[in-house]
């Protein structure tokens, strides 16, 4: 199998669609790093401890049990610092479904690497009605699974149903 492509712009990402991203494992934790690193040295609205917290994040050792902290860092800053991502925690989650649809669609991600996704999003939003029939439909996908007509209707069902 050829390398997994992955399409991060770290310097469109705010802390909350981090977050999501993270948690649906989207990034690792070494992309975790990197877009805390940008986040912290462009982005002039976070304050100083909000700053202070993600770097945190930045100096743990990713070779150890100490990157599972990362997680603890992030649900801290945001709860402490973001009290609005909870009501809008469900909007970043489906802009990042949507545009993984998109990836998907354009051939920049396969398959299987979508629906790696599903289970996240179904464990975090206790199974959505916005997820569609997604699972259905990538419940048989594995590293060979090719796109077809079936994948494709539902997906962009997904992105009109998202926009």
């Amino acid at each position: 199998m050829i390398g997994v492509i992955k399409i991060i712009n770290f310097n469109m990402m705010n802390i909350e669609t981090i977050y999501i991203k993270y948690l649906l494992e989207l990034i690792t934790i070494d992309e975790l790093i990197e877009s805390i690193k940008l986040l912290t040295t462009s982005d002039n609205t976070l304050n100083q401890e909000v700053t202070k917290e993600l770097l945190k994040i930045v100096f743990l050792n990713t070779k150890t049990d100490e990157k599972f902290q990362a997680n603890e860092i992030l649900e801290k800053v945001i709860k402490n610092n973001f009290p609005d991502f909870e009501c809008n925690k469900e909007f970043y989650a489906q802009d990042i479904l949507k545009n993984q649809c998109k990836q998907l669609l354009e051939d920049k991600i396969t398959p299987y690497q979508f629906s790696q996704i599903i289970s996240p999003l179904e464990g975090i939003f206790d199974y959505p009605k916005w997820l569609g029939d997604l699972y259905n439909v990538f419940d048989w996908c594995d590293e060979t699974t090719k796109i077809n007509t079936y994948i494709i209707s539902e997906v962009n069902n997904i992105i009109e149903d998202l926009e």
